[in-house]
């Protein structure tokens, strides 16, 4: 379809072919209504941006008193959020900070240099973690049965960092992520759905299930709640523009910054890969959010997608190389990516966490 007769929101950009979208009488999309009820009083009063960060610094305090190794656990991929994370509650917070970095074999070297950089001139302690199990061979079976290979870095890495901060007892983890600012596709890191297409043919699947299932997720959830863990999503609770944010982080760190997700070397690839799936990627995504936030024109946001999403395969030798397949096996994604029914492993869903909620509580009362 011609990117000019697709329907669009008359606020965002997003498309008539996302999945779910609906419009209203004025044109405007329900992700856009949606987000003006979450987020509509941060963006529009200045006294509740206010009394937004006075949270954060209460919670960051009540997190000091604990008096544990680390005051919390810091994700860090090498992109601008998660360094400006760790700047912030290195330098402004004086939180005593553990960060965390999960290789998940796609990490650029742009990303490994940001990282090296920011935590010596930081000084905050590192972990990095390697060989996270089975991690590979879920890319490669998300690729070739959905097109999708980022569910499993999503689910399975967040899932590593928590059972971590767990682990070594500490009392928050602090992220860049935030549904306010950063674009998300359609299927996402749903348990279920992971546990749907792993059912579907992966060698592995009961021990995966055991280590990134539903019921696996249940329990760490229970556990983070058991040890007064807290999740904290920083962009929820600051003023997060990114330019400004570029620019900090190359005058005082010395950083490098690239485009939209430059700390990940697929990243090109599973834009493709979506644009395929969906007829839109994660520009569509993400300039609809700057528009909602106030930092793009929808004039401006219709012209660079014009340019810039073309559908044009990008190169992908390392892509192939990390995951150990073929332009041929690539080619069979590209066509699972182009037909693959949204739904067809969200069936049953629902009923699947229904059940496995019971069998928790119902656990807990025999025990």
């Amino acid at each position: 379809m011609n990117q000019l007769e697709i329907k669009r929101c008359s606020k965002c950009i997003l498309p008539e072919t996302y999945p779910g979208i609906r419009f209203n009488k004025e044109g405007v999309c329900n992700l856009c209504l949606s987000f003006e009820k979450s987020w509509g009083k941060w963006i529009s009063s200045e006294r509740f941006r206010l009394n937004s960060k006075k949270k954060i610094e209460k919670i960051f305090s009540l997190s000091k008193r604990k008096k544990r190794e680390y005051d919390c656990l810091i994700p860090l991929s090498g992109g601008k959020d998660s360094l400006y994370v760790l700047y912030l509650c290195k330098r402004l917070y004086r939180l005593n900070i553990l960060s965390i970095t999960g290789d998940n074999g796609f990490l650029s070297p742009m990303a490994k240099e940001n990282i090296e950089l920011a935590i010596r001139k930081l000084k905050v302690d590192h972990v990095f973690l390697k060989n996270i199990p089975y991690l590979k061979a879920l890319f490669r079976h998300f690729l070739l049965k959905t097109g999708n290979f980022c569910v499993p870095c999503n689910l399975c890495g967040l899932i590593t960092i928590f059972r971590f901060a767990v682990d070594r007892d500490i009392p928050l983890v602090i992220m860049g992520l935030s549904r306010r600012t950063d674009p998300v596709l359609p299927d996402g890191a749903n348990p279920w759905y992971f546990k749907n297409v792993i059912k579907d043919g992966f060698p592995f699947q009961q021990i995966c299930l055991s280590l990134y299932g539903p019921m696996a997720v249940i329990k760490l959830l229970s556990d983070l709640i058991l040890h007064g863990i807290r999740i904290i999503n920083l962009p929820d609770y600051l003023e997060w523009d990114e330019e400004k944010i570029s620019m900090i982080l190359q005058r005082d760190l010395g950083v490098r910054m690239g485009e939209e997700h430059f700390d990940c070397i697929a990243h090109q690839v599973a834009d493709y890969l979506a644009q395929k799936r969906y007829g839109f990627g994660y520009k569509t995504i993400k300039y609809s959010l700057l528009i909602r936030n106030g930092f793009m024109s929808r004039d401006e946001a219709l012209k660079r997608i014009m340019v810039e999403e073309t559908g044009k395969l990008p190169s992908i030798d390392d892509f192939l190389k990390v995951l150990g397949i073929t332009i041929e096996d690539f080619h069979t994604a590209e066509k699972e990516a182009a037909s693959m029914d949204f739904k067809k492993y969200y069936k049953g869903i629902l009923n699947q966490a229904a059940v496995a909620y019971r069998k928790i509580f119902f656990q807990r009362r025999l025990f």
